[in-house]
């Protein structure tokens, strides 16, 4: 939030091709598993990079049953003083996480290799590198120095395979701990922060958004998390903040000017990536719920049944932006407007997360528009 370039639905949405783009040339999916092209030039340091965050994280998600609503970024300093820091973990300006009895911090790194589990010379010098970090923050915190706790610090190195026979492997550096505290505190503000984020980009000027950015600048500021607890989110007129559920292929009210799903309970906005396709991003009612009642018991204990799953999207444009886009007759010819939107249906792979996220690309085809 607001970083220039990053600071509204019309400016994420310019972003999403060009993240999908830098994937496209250096990395194969093939139904099982991914692996490096290996007809191309060696790959690209960034996308290494970023595949070992995706799969690193990944992992430790299976080890402590962690979602991406767990997780936080941990801000590295620059400059003389700065402080050596894993990639992710605790506190709201880091990345780490919380399962509520450790708090977990993980630095990630990402390499190629003929095969994914060739001891290279890259594979080495990243383990020593994780392990030369340990050390530093270890040496900081004994100073008192040091301002990010951590109960587990695990490192990952993900290695992709240059081809199908040689899926990716992850190899898992030790854990090293300091002394954490308050994990069941930190889980509760990295959940609420999720849930404000995601809110706030579907429907940033909502009352559920502007009532849950106060709730956790509250939160942030209190001695006692547990004063707060169970208590229910207001609009601008001291009213309890409510929604009716999905029902009779309905959307709730906070959904019914967004792009929905049209046989479940989700919602979200959706960004035109090509002439071909538009992108689909959003989340489950369910996070509506808890974002209301802020039960901290069902927001801590809150996971979605994860899969991937071809589905209608029900499409809404404002009138003003569809006028601009760059669509297919097909889809042109069947849209409508109604109340300064327009809308229409497309079909495609929605992919949803254990956090309760929804997301996935809508092809644009003439043949697939319903």
């Amino acid at each position: 939030p607001g970083v220039p370039g990053y600071r509204s639905l019309r400016e994420v949405g310019t972003r999403i091709n060009q993240a999908l783009i830098e994937l496209d040339p250096w990395v194969v999916f093939d139904g099982l598993s991914i692996h490096a092209r290996g007809e191309m030039a060696p790959l690209a340091d960034a996308v290494a990079e970023r595949v070992g965050e995706a799969v690193g994280l990944s992992v430790i998600n299976r080890v402590h049953r962690f979602t991406e609503a767990d997780w936080n970024k941990i801000q590295e300093e620059h400059g003389k003083d700065a402080w050596k820091v894993f990639d992710y973990g605790i506190g709201l300006q880091s990345i780490a996480a919380s399962d509520g009895k450790d708090i977990v911090q993980v630095g990630t790194k990402g390499t190629v290799a003929a095969g994914s589990k060739e001891r290279t010379s890259t594979l080495r010098a990243h383990k020593k590198s994780i392990a030369d970090k340990k050390v530093d923050i270890r040496a900081a915190e004994a100073a008192g120095s040091y301002p990010y706790p951590a109960d587990l610090r695990y490192g990952t190195i993900t290695v992709l395979g240059k081809s199908p026979s040689s899926p990716l492997h992850c190899w898992l550096v030790d854990p090293d701990g300091g002394e954490g505290s308050s994990a069941a505190e930190v889980r509760i503000l990295h959940r609420v922060s999720f849930l404000r984020d995601w809110i706030s980009f579907v429907a940033p000027r909502s009352p559920v958004a502007t009532a849950l950015s106060t709730r956790l600048g509250a939160l942030l500021a209190s001695s006692s998390l547990a004063d707060l607890d169970g208590i229910e989110l207001l609009n601008g007129l001291g009213e309890r903040i409510q929604f009716e559920p999905f029902a009779f292929g309905r959307p709730n009210s906070f959904f019914a000017s967004k792009s929905v799903v049209t046989d479940g309970p989700a919602g979200g906005v959706v960004f035109q990536l090509s002439p071909s396709y538009l992108m689909f991003l959003g989340f489950q009612e369910d996070l509506l719920f808890l974002a209301a009642n802020q039960s901290f018991d069902e927001i801590l204990a809150y996971r979605a049944a994860g899969g991937s799953v071809n589905k209608t999207v029900m499409c809404s444009i404002p009138s003003g932006r569809f006028k601009y886009m760059r669509l297919p007759d097909a889809v042109r010819s069947v849209a409508r407007e109604s109340g300064g939107y327009v809308r229409f249906r497309l079909f495609g792979q929605i992919h949803y997360s254990p956090a309760g996220l929804a997301f996935g690309v809508l092809p644009m085809d003439g043949d697939l528009v319903r």
